[in-house]
């Protein structure tokens, strides 16, 4: 697998991780862990032969950043879908403000209750579902189920040229300072606390699920839809998916047994 770096900056970046697909977005500094450690907030730019589509929007904090980097890598192309994973801020923040700047842009997903936020975009909305295929020419986009939630609404994606598995919430970690945006390759292994920081800020009902259904229901996602690259929304993009995996999934069941 190709993997290609550009400018990589640790605060509003952007960085083509594969041909066609582009990480973009920033990141939290958290004074809650000693020493501090960074999450990201990221959003990824799908380009194909003849579509594109964002996947996440970003947090608003990155709103300009994120908006010269979508127009930078789009080189004058249209924006044609935006999906946001799911409603919350540091995925859907954004929405408004790329639906008025991309006016040929249409958001998809789980759009329920957005036109009531953005009545001046209702007929911009196409709700989709698990199952649902994006044709962008030279790759497909398929919409998953999300075992690993932060809403119920919440929904994943896989794109079938690369190889890419877009998982939101799901394998996220905190990283320290002076990795930026390296790839799980390029740094060291998380430590435990690392592995589990939004398993156990963000995500309140892994603590009281069956861990191991909902291990085994990523794992048989794995394996219906093969990816050697996994890119969560709060963590770096995971280049080594057969050993990072199983380390996130244990953070998981952890913090159920915890």
């Amino acid at each position: 697998m190709s993997i290609i770096n550009r400018h990589v900056t640790d605060s509003g970046f952007c960085r083509e991780i594969c041909p066609g697909v582009h990480w973009m977005g920033g990141a939290f500094l958290l004074l809650n862990q000693t020493p501090p450690a960074r999450l990201h907030m990221s959003a990824f730019l799908v380009i194909g032969s003849t579509g594109t589509m964002l996947i996440d929007t970003g947090h608003p904090k990155d709103r300009q950043t994120i908006t010269a980097a979508i127009r930078d890598r789009l080189a004058g192309r249209m924006l044609d879908y935006i999906m946001p994973t799911h409603q919350e801020y540091p995925h859907a923040g954004n929405l408004e403000h790329l639906l008025t700047e991309f006016p040929e842009s249409t958001a998809i997903g789980d759009t329920r209750d957005y036109h009531l936020y953005m009545p001046q975009h209702a007929g911009r909305m196409l709700h989709g579902q698990p199952g649902n295929r994006f044709d962008l020419g030279d790759r497909v986009v398929t919409l998953l189920p999300a075992p690993i939630h932060d809403l119920p609404a919440t929904i994943w994606a896989w794109d079938d040229r690369n190889g890419i598995m877009f998982v939101s919430d799901g394998f996220s970690f905190t990283h320290q300072e002076g990795f930026g945006t390296a790839l799980s390759t390029e740094m060291p292994e998380p430590s435990r606390k690392d592995a589990g920081y939004v398993n156990e800020k963000a995500l309140y009902w892994p603590k009281f699920a069956e861990a191991d259904s909902v291990v085994q229901e990523v794992e048989a996602l794995l394996r219906r839809f093969p990816s050697h690259i996994i890119a969560p929304s709060h963590g770096p993009v995971i280049t080594n998916p057969d050993a990072m995996g199983p380390l996130l999934l244990d953070a998981l069941r952890e913090h159920r047994n915890s």
